[in-house]
């Protein structure tokens, strides 16, 4: 498997420079065609969906928590006092936690996005978007609560999804790329029991864990593509995935492109050697043209032998649903009782 070190020396050699024996401390024309090697392997891994990039994975998502006696501290933060609200649950790291209050007396109905969390002795304390702005709440004031977990971020290493599965149960998948899912989902946070729909499009953010990170700023969340599934699950799920994977930056000597064949690895070196020479590194129109034209020629080729395995289910629409009634419809068709009671 070729490493970030050889990638770059054959870039060099192709560019007439002489090979290095480490990248660490290195200097022009090398931190150049470090930063072109990196640059080229994403265009040439993102020019379509390599069968090679495609992988399995699989999600938690925690369950919706109901409870009551949560109580507002002077800062606007929030106590959860029970012990199934743990920090492996909260914390679940690419969860985007909800928090509904329920019946309350001056607002009704209130649904935050929980920002961040820390534990603390006797509980979690969670920090509410824009609790800073608004106040909503007083010090000491006890509330019932729903908290919905069922909003997730993918991995920054997942580029694409290309199906979602639940185990038992069918499920709709949807491609959003709008932002506001609210307009798909009316009142997703209403209803709970299996899934029966995943909307993938738009941005979120995780809820932050300030315990983990020794009290950074909030700030510091990375927003990434989400999911959302409807409706909210009462029990732990799991789904499994089809991704399209991207990897991450190469920066060290070791650093690989793990399970890219050898035959992309020439192609992301040749990519590499023509930007080089067309002025980036050095100046060899020449040259440039005669490596473009050989590069287009072997992409080419390996695009034409690249084959989706066949018997990976890539339709995000699985099998099984003979109902009838397609689970949008279903969920159109839906009859909400406004009440939260009962709710695990």
């Amino acid at each position: 498997m070729a490493n970030f070190l050889s990638l770059v020396n054959r870039t060099l050699e192709l560019l007439r420079f002489d090979a290095v024996s480490t990248l660490a401390g290195s200097a022009d024309p090398t931190t150049l065609v470090m930063a072109i090697v990196n640059r080229s392997a994403r265009t040439v891994l993102e020019h379509r969906i390599w069968s090679f990039l495609v992988r399995d994975a699989q999600i938690r998502v925690p369950r919706r928590v109901s409870r009551s006696g949560a109580v507002v501290a002077s800062d606007g933060s929030i106590t959860f006092p029970e012990a199934d609200i743990s920090q492996a649950t909260l914390g679940d790291t690419f969860t985007s936690w909800h928090l509904c209050v329920t019946e309350d007396a001056n607002y009704g109905e209130t649904f935050f996005q929980i920002v961040s969390f820390q534990t603390a002795l006797g509980g979690h304390v969670p920090t509410l978007s824009g609790v800073g702005l608004l106040s909503p709440y007083a010090a000491g004031t006890n509330l019932d609560y729903v908290l919905i977990p069922n909003m997730r971020k993918f991995p920054n290493n997942v580029r694409q999804v290309l199906s979602v599965r639940h185990q038992q149960e069918p499920l709709e998948v949807i491609q959003e790329s709008r932002n506001d899912l609210n307009a798909l989902l009316p009142d997703w946070h209403d209803d709970t029991g299996e899934p029966e729909i995943v909307v993938i499009g738009g941005l979120t953010s995780p809820t932050f864990n300030a315990s983990l990170s020794g009290g950074s700023p909030i700030q510091s969340q990375i927003f990434g593509p989400r999911m959302l599934i409807w409706p909210a699950p009462t029990v732990v799920t799991i789904l499994d995935l089809d991704v399209v994977w991207r990897h991450p930056e190469m920066t060290v000597d070791a650093d690989s492109l793990t399970g890219v064949p050898e035959h992309i690895n020439d192609l992301i070196v040749l990519r590499s050697a023509v930007d080089g020479l067309l002025g980036q590194v050095v100046s060899d129109a020449e040259r440039g043209r005669a490596l473009a034209q050989r590069y287009e020629i072997e992409l080419g080729r390996a695009v034409n032998q690249d084959q989706l395995d066949p018997n990976r289910r890539r339709i995000p629409v699985p099998f099984g649903n003979e109902s009838g009634i397609r689970t949008r419809e279903r969920w159109e068709r839906r009859t909400i009782s406004g009440s939260w009671s009962g709710v695990p």
